[in-house]
């Protein structure tokens, strides 16, 4: 019955906003794309209420179908910073929101201003170990469940206690552009390799190393989306042919693969996920 009425209250919220932003039934756990169970629900918002009450820091958990029943001119990072906003997380500056989009396969969690940069490197540990992998289970009440206490234990307690985490490695701070630049200094030699691995290839049917592939994109990646294509795989000495699909990376995947940073409107930082 309860989330019935925080149902109902959603679908009240996006006709009068047209959809732009889900709205806070509840100062704790909105769970609107049903990935808990009752009992589970109210054992997390009393989890929360504990958090704000010892510790002072507001914390929010959201899940949703699809961020396109909302704005979906944003980026999944800027659409959840713009929630951190507007459900007035970063009154505080210490605020967090945990956003899980069901279907849309993508996470963030978003820490508000106080953090500071190096907690993003903590936030992206726990979305990798301990949200992603139950997620990708399909066992996402446990994704929650335990991803939320890891934000609790690993950044926000340590955080009121004024625990500074390590400073990267030159290489964890800069590992995109030193991976960047070696792709980009070796790129030449990394598709001649490629090519020729795809010529070395054997034909399954008559074993000579004559096979070739061609590429067909059956549905274009979104900002919110995967894309999907056709690899077509011929072999110019039979008559053998294959077809196998592959996947596209959704837009905002592809601009920002490492998930770190952030939304910037929040003035805040965090990590993303996707599964």
């Amino acid at each position: 019955m309860r989330k019935f009425l925080i149902s109902f209250i959603l679908c009240l919220g996006t006709a009068a906003h047209a959809q732009s932003l889900p709205l806070a039934a509840s100062p704790f756990v909105n769970d609107y794309a049903d990935l808990l169970t009752s009992a589970q629900e109210s054992d997390l918002s009393e989890r929360l209420e504990s958090v704000q009450q010892i510790h002072g820091v507001q914390m929010m958990v959201l899940t949703l179908d699809t961020q396109a029943d909302f704005d979906t001119s944003l980026s999944m990072e800027a659409f959840a910073s713009r929630v951190f906003k507007a459900w007035k997380l970063d009154d505080r500056k210490d605020g967090v929101l945990v956003m899980v989009l069901r279907k849309d396969r993508a996470m963030r969690v978003e820490l508000g201003r106080g953090y500071g940069r190096r907690w993003d490197v903590t936030a992206q540990s726990i979305v990798n170990h301990s949200f992603l992998p139950p997620f990708r289970a399909d066992a996402y009440d446990t994704g929650i469940l335990d991803g939320t206490e890891a934000v609790i234990e690993g950044i926000v307690v340590p955080h009121q206690k004024g625990v500074v985490p390590d400073q990267p490695s030159f290489f964890e701070r800069y590992k995109f552009f030193l991976i960047a630049g070696g792709v980009l200094l070796f790129s030449p030699f990394g598709h001649l390799l490629k090519a020729l691995a795809r010529k070395l290839r054997r034909c399954p049917n008559c074993g000579q190393r004559s096979l070739s592939d061609t590429k067909e994109d059956t549905t274009p990646p979104t900002n919110l989306t995967d894309g999907m294509g056709i690899r077509h795989t011929e072999c110019s000495n039979c008559d053998y042919s294959n077809r196998s699909n592959y996947l596209i990376p959704s837009l905002s995947q592809s601009r920002s693969r490492s998930g770190f940073g952030g939304g910037g409107r929040s003035g805040g930082g965090g990590a993303s996920g996707r599964w």
